[in-house]
C-alpha cells in the first residue's frame, strides 16, 4: 500500500508539474513548442532521408512515379532572358511539344495571372513612336504598324495550346484584402463573388457538408493568379497557396482552401490533378477533418448508355486492357527483379480523314494499317532468318536476324525495322480504336510493359495500376468487363 501511495504522488507532482510547465510556456514563451517542432522537423527528415543506404536509394530509382519536373533554371533564363520578361507563346509551344509524347497531365504551378497582350501592344506602340520622333524615316504606315501589331497574340496561343492539349491543369492564388495594396481593392473586387468563381472553372472546387466545411480553417475571399479563357481551357484548376510557418520556412500547405465564407473549397494543384486522373466527381470526395480525404479509387472502367468502354486514366484503352489480361499469368507470377514488355510504343491518328499509325520505327499510313491489320503476325514472327512473305501484291516482311524483321512497302517510310515486340503489339492492334479518334487528332494505343522491383512491389508504366489494381484487374476476363452494365461503372484499386 505504501509503495502505491508512493505512485500516486509521483504521478500527481509530474502532472501538476508538466500543467505548470504547459501554463507558463503559454503565456510567457508561446512559440517554444512551435520552434521546438521545427528544429526537430529537420533532424527527423536528415534520420528519414539523407542517410538512405544503397538499398533504399535503389528502392526509390525502382519506384519510379513517372513524373518530370520541366524548371526554369538559371541556365534557362540565361539563354531565354528574364523569365518575367518572356511572352506566354514559350508556355504554348513547350505544351505543343509535349503534347506529342501523350503525357497524362501537363501541371503549371506558376500563375497567369491578368492577360498581358494589351501590355506588349502599349509597350512596342510606345517603342514604335519614340523611333519615329527620333527620325522620320522610320515611319510606318497605320497598315503595317496595324500589321505589326496583330502578331501579339500570346494569350490567345496560349488558351488555345491549353484547350487542344485536354490535359493541362493550371494553378489559383486564393487571397484576402492582406494580399493586395488598399489602390489595388478596387480593381479585384469582382474577384470575390460567385460571378467570378463561376467564370473560372466551378467544376474544380469541392461543395464540402455544412458540418464539414465549418471545420476548414483556412478560408480566402479572392480567386486570383488565372484569367477566365485560360482557367475554362484547362482541364481543371487547384490552388498555389504555401504559407510558410511561424518562422518563415516552408514546410506543408494547406490540404483545403475555402471559398470565403461560400460552400466551394479548393484542392492544392497536385491533389486536384490526381483526383481528376482518377476520374473521382467532385462531389464524391469526402473530407474527414483531423483523418483523411478520400479521392476514390485509382482506376475506374466506365461504359456509356450507347455500350461504349473507357478508362478513368488518360492513354489506357480496351487494346492494352485485353493485353494485360490475356497476359495475367505471366504478370502475377513475376519474380522480384524480372519485367514483361507487353507492347511497343504504337500511336494512332487521323489527317484528312485518313487513320495512321505511328512507331518508333516510322510512320505507318493508312494502307499500310490496313494490310497490318488483317495479316497474321504470329506467322511472320515463326518466319525463319532470311525468309521473306508477302502481305500484299506491294508490301512484304523478311526476316533480317533473330531480332530484326524489315517491312517494305511503297508508302510511308517504305522501309521498317521492327523488333518481335513490335510485331507483337501490330498484330494485337483493333482497327475499332480508330473510331474514336477525330481528324488531327492523336491517341496513345500502346505502350505496356510491368515490372516487380526488387523489394517484390508490382509495378506498371501506366502509373496508376499499382500492385493492388493490377492483381484486382488480371483477376478478371475481357468478358467480365463487357458485361458492366451501361450507363455504370467498376472501380479498381485501393481507396
Amino acid at each position: 500500500m505504501e509503495i502505491f501511495k508512493k505512485v500516486l504522488k509521483s504521478l500527481l507532482i509530474g502532472t501538476l508539474a508538466g500543467v505548470a510547465i504547459a501554463l507558463l510556456t503559454n503565456f510567457f514563451v508561446p512559440d517554444l513548442i512551435d520552434r521546438l517542432e521545427h528544429q526537430s522537423y529537420y533532424m527527423r527528415y536528415y534520420w528519414k532521408y539523407m542517410e538512405l543506404g544503397d538499398r533504399e536509394e535503389g528502392k526509390k530509382d525502382d519506384e519510379e512515379s513517372g513524373i518530370f519536373i520541366v524548371d526554369i533554371d538559371d541556365r534557362t533564363m540565361h539563354k531565354l532572358g528574364n523569365y518575367w520578361n518572356w511572352n506566354r507563346s514559350y508556355h504554348a509551344e513547350m505544351i505543343n511539344t509535349l503534347v506529342k509524347h501523350c503525357p497524362a497531365a501537363i501541371v503549371f504551378d506558376i500563375n497567369f495571372y491578368d492577360p498581358e497582350d494589351q501590355h506588349h501592344i502599349d509597350r512596342l506602340n510606345d517603342l514604335l513612336q519614340r523611333s519615329e520622333a527620333a527620325s522620320e524615316d522610320v515611319r510606318l504606315s497605320d497598315a503595317l504598324r496595324a500589321s505589326i501589331v496583330s502578331t501579339i497574340d500570346y494569350d490567345r496561343q496560349l488558351v488555345e495550346a491549353t484547350a487542344n492539349a485536354g490535359v493541362v491543369y493550371n494553378g489559383i492564388r486564393l487571397s484576402d484584402e492582406r494580399d493586395y495594396p488598399d489602390h489595388a481593392l478596387s480593381q479585384v473586387e469582382h474577384r470575390k463573388t460567385l460571378e467570378w468563381h463561376n467564370a473560372l472553372k466551378p467544376s474544380s472546387a469541392v461543395e464540402m457538408k455544412p458540418e464539414v466545411r465549418k471545420k476548414i480553417h483556412y478560408e480566402k475571399e479572392y480567386i486570383d493568379g488565372i484569367f477566365p479563357p485560360l482557367a475554362q481551357a484547362s482541364k481543371a484548376i487547384g490552388h498555389l497557396n504555401i504559407p510558410p510557418n511561424s518562422d518563415g520556412v516552408i514546410r506543408e500547405i494547406p490540404l483545403l482552401y475555402g471559398f470565403g465564407k461560400n460552400p466551394q473549397v479548393y484542392l492544392p494543384i497536385s491533389l486536384r490533378t490526381v483526383a481528376s486522373l482518377f476520374a473521382t466527381p467532385s462531389g464524391e470526395i469526402e473530407f474527414r477533418p483531423g483523418k483523411y480525404i478520400d479521392i476514390g479509387k485509382p482506376f475506374k472502367v466506365f461504359k456509356d448508355d450507347d455500350g461504349r468502354v473507357s478508362y478513368s486514366y488518360p492513354n489506357v484503352t480496351s487494346s492494352q486492357v485485353k493485353a494485360i489480361l490475356s497476359n495475367a499469368e505471366k504478370i502475377l507470377a513475376l519474380k522480384p527483379n524480372e519485367s514483361i514488355t507487353l507492347s511497343s510504343y504504337l500511336k494512332i491518328g487521323r489527317q484528312n480523314g485518313e487513320p495512321y499509325a505511328y512507331m518508333h520505327c516510322g510512320w505507318f499510313p493508312r494502307e499500310l494499317v490496313d494490310v497490318l491489320a488483317a495479316a497474321d503476325m504470329r506467322g511472320v514472327l515463326d518466319m525463319d532468318v532470311g525468309t521473306r512473305r508477302d502481305l500484299s501484291p506491294e508490301i512484304s516482311v523478311s526476316r533480317d536476324s533473330d531480332m530484326d524483321w524489315v517491312l517494305s512497302a511503297p508508302y510511308g517510310d517504305e522501309e521498317y525495322w521492327l523488333a518481335k515486340d513490335d510485331l507483337a503489339t501490330l498484330g494485337m492492334l483493333d482497327k475499332e480504336e480508330f473510331g474514336g479518334v477525330a481528324d488531327g487528332e492523336e491517341k496513345l494505343v500502346f505502350h505496356t510493359f510491368m515490372v516487380k522491383n526488387k523489394d517484390g512491389v508490382l509495378l506498371s508504366s501506366i502509373p496508376v495500376l499499382r500492385e493492388q489494381t493490377l492483381r484486382e484487374l488480371c483477376a478478371l476476363e475481357w468478358g467480365d468487363i463487357a458485361a458492366i452494365k451501361p450507363g455504370t461503372r467498376r472501380d479498381f484499386g485501393k481507396t
